[in-house]
């Protein structure tokens, strides 16, 4: 390309056209978001189209100056890939269906790829999670029929999910939002132990990872270890100053401590630090303030949380389920 660059020549053209439209893409600088982009090929793909019609002419011995679409086998050429490729390009829409069609389909030439791994495990334990909410639901209204194969299904496609999750941290063991996914996954399983040995890998990579440190506590106190719980949520605080969860979980601790006063003075700081979130330490305030027996001054709260996120619907029935019965 640089050889030829001073004569002009469409070769030359062809290869740094291509070159500096797929440079920003080539993670040579820094990885490239997304995955499974063919966009970002897409005006690249010009200066592979324009080598490919030179490559032609070349072959054929033809000057393209001189090119006649009645008089040349090159047309013939150019006709019969563009419709090879046309082709190729409607077969490949089939596999933008939805996203565990696509992920499924690509993970035949990524088996090697950690992000491509992460992607899919994390789609198929999102789809497990979704199963089984509806299995819940169906169980709640006794149909047994309809929640068993869902219970079924939701297992499955969290192993698999791991498993795919399992491979990407394999590929790349600093992987930090893999180990975290991976943690969540063994902790919907409910394997504790595992979980938080999950998270403590993901914390050698990043030690400032809040959330990795607030699973870490939640896993802690699944197993009754309070202690080791409570310095996790300090941790995440200390960390993350205006992650609203991080003070739910370390209210809830101190509440059955019964240190509630402590677990009141948290939840007002954290309703000061972070007013746009504070719907979250509002609803953790109101249940505190419900055994005291005070349902005016907890529908008060979670009045309040309302207005700061309205699209809580769970809360909004709440509330105008206790609104209706006053009255009101």
């Amino acid at each position: 390309a640089f050889r030829e660059l001073r004569k002009k020549t469409i070769l030359s053209f062809a290869i740094l056209f291509f070159g500096l439209h797929i440079a920003a893409y080539s993670n040579l600088l820094r990885p490239a978001p997304g995955l499974m982009a063919e966009r970002y090929a897409l005006s690249a793909s010009l200066g592979f189209c324009i080598f490919l019609v030179w490559l032609l002419f070349r072959l054929q011995k033809q000057n393209p100056e001189t090119f006649s679409w009645a008089k040349s086998k090159t047309g013939f050429f150019v006709y019969g890939i563009a419709l090879i490729f046309g082709i190729r390009t409607i077969v490949r829409n089939n596999d933008w269906a939805d996203k565990m069609t696509l992920y499924n389909h690509d993970m035949e030439y990524l088996g090697e790829s950690a992000k491509a791994n992460m992607l899919l495990g994390g789609h198929l334990a999102d789809n497990s999670i979704r199963l089984n909410k509806e299995a819940q639901q169906y169980e709640a209204q006794g149909i047994n029929a309809e929640a068993q194969p869902r219970y079924m299904r939701a297992d499955s496609m969290l192993r698999a999910g791991i498993a795919y999750m399992e491979q990407a941290v394999n590929i790349d063991p600093g992987f930090t939002k893999a180990w975290n996914n991976l943690g969540s996954y063994y902790y919907l399983q409910g394997n504790y132990p595992l979980a938080i040995s999950t998270y403590k890998k993901s914390i050698v990579h990043d030690s400032l990872n809040h959330v990795a440190w607030l699973n870490m506590g939640l896993s802690y106190a699944n197993l009754k270890k309070t202690d080791s719980a409570e310095s996790c949520y300090r941790r995440a605080i200390a960390i993350d100053s205006a992650y609203m969860q991080s003070y739910q979980a370390l209210a809830q601790v101190l509440t059955a401590q019964e240190k509630t006063p402590e677990a009141i003075r948290l939840l007002q700081r954290a309703i000061k630090k972070n007013p746009r979130e504070s719907d979250i330490p509002l609803e953790s305030l109101a249940k505190i303030i419900l055994t005291r027996g005070d349902t005016v001054a907890a529908s008060l709260l979670l009045a309040e949380a309302a207005f700061v996120n309205p699209k809580n619907v769970q809360r909004l029935r709440n509330l105008a389920d206790y609104f209706t019965r006053n009255g009101n």
